[in-house]
């Protein structure tokens, strides 16, 4: 992957994609669950927010910001050390017996 900072809405799957990824983010939330997740960035040090009125005036400068400043990578790698200890679905399922297998509805 060659990506230095990941611009996003900030909605769960992106959120979490990169922050599995140790990248800084730049979050430009719109409504329902990115105004919480970009609240949560900003809180852990690991990107800044945008308000969508101010994008023309503030963007370029607050990407800038998150790239010069090494602490939002370092952050976002602490971040991304914690989840790749968590157990895949399969190995939580392990430790439960098995019980959460669901059908195949492909085949």
């Amino acid at each position: 992957m060659n990506c230095d900072v990941i611009l996003s809405h900030a909605g769960s799957g992106t959120t979490v994609a990169g922050l599995a990824r140790g990248l800084p983010m730049v979050a430009i939330p719109m409504f329902v669950d990115q105004m919480h997740n970009a609240e949560r960035i900003v809180a852990a040090g690991i990107g800044l927010r945008v308000d969508p009125d101010r994008v023309p005036d503030d963007l370029t400068s607050t990407i800038q910001r998150v790239l010069d400043d090494p602490t939002y990578r370092a952050n976002a790698l602490c971040v991304a050390d914690e989840i790749a200890t968590r157990p895949t679905p399969g190995q939580a399922d392990s430790h439960n017996g098995g019980r959460f297998n669901f059908p195949n509805h492909h085949g």
